[in-house]
């Protein structure tokens, strides 16, 4: 019987029509609750003390983009360290927002961002795939609303959850090869760092506290998490702050996508977290 006159069949008999499952997308994602958190650190630096920011609730890829994501997109591989698995690297903050409109389109949702050249404008009502921004990152880095208050994410050492100079054998790796962390992201220190949506600014005091996006101009973007040759652990602490200029393509630089969380999906309200 063919699917149309199956429905009115079903309908004629009062039943319910099934709806035909979405396809899944390209990126596995991992809702996160919104919450309130401590962001940044009072030790990190005087100056900057850290500060009260609340986060709505979102969706954020549960890797960073693999190679063969990233391929299955744009038909390009611009990494040094090959492998399907592996992150993908050596790809500017402007590649990573056209490779989001791109997997938009493919997906059929409506682009997040308006490229023209290096100007990008993003619509923050947009149901298409973004870069995280550095508070959502943050927020996600420390466990959101089943934070356990670990110093790294998800552990309260670096080894066992973030690929660095001490372990890596200087080259990325593939991702989930290690454990994730309270919410279920693996690699949110160490392997590649991130981009994130915003421009760099050392003192965040005059940005909103809800839902910060960064201030509106900057010659650097903020990227997070630490690398295969960070050196530093404190590089792969969650309030831990890096910049690149936009147009920076390094092999040790990555990037993970994000969704605004939908309409219709219930998430639990987060509790605040420390800082």
């Amino acid at each position: 019987m063919k699917p149309f006159l199956f429905a009115l069949f079903v309908l004629a008999l009062g039943g319910v029509v099934p709806v035909a499952a979405q396809t899944p997308s390209l990126i596995p994602t991992v809702a996160v609750a919104g919450g309130v958190f401590q962001q940044g650190k009072r030790t990190l630096d005087p100056a900057n003390p850290g500060r009260t920011v609340t986060v709505s609730a979102f969706l954020l890829g549960e890797t960073v983009v693999t190679q063969d994501q990233y391929q299955a997109v744009t038909g390009s591989n611009p990494s040094r360290f090959k492998g399907p698995l592996n992150p993908v690297e050596r790809v500017s903050w402007y590649d990573a927002v056209a490779f989001c409109n791109a997997l938009s389109l493919k997906e059929g949702l409506a682009p997040a961002y308006t490229i023209d050249g290096t100007s990008v404008k993003w619509d923050p009502s947009s149901p298409g795939w973004r870069l995280p921004t550095e508070a959502e990152f943050e927020f996600a880095a420390r466990g959101g609303a089943k934070s356990q208050g670990y110093s790294f994410p998800g552990a309260d050492s670096a080894e066992g959850v973030a690929w660095g100079y001490f372990n890596a054998s200087h080259r990325t790796h593939v991702v989930k090869e290690l454990p994730p962390n309270e919410l279920g992201l693996y690699g949110m220190a160490g392997n590649v760092w991130q981009w994130c949506w915003d421009w760099y600014e050392f003192d965040r005091s005059a940005l909103p506290s809800t839902d910060p996006r960064g201030p509106d101009t900057g010659s650097d973007k903020v990227n997070r998490g630490g690398g295969w040759n960070s050196d530093y652990v404190d590089a792969f602490r969650p309030y831990y702050r890096a910049d690149d200029g936009p147009d920076s393509k390094e092999a040790d630089l990555g990037f993970r996508v994000a969704r605004n969380a939908p309409v219709s999906t219930s998430l639990p309200a987060a509790s605040p977290t420390g800082g």
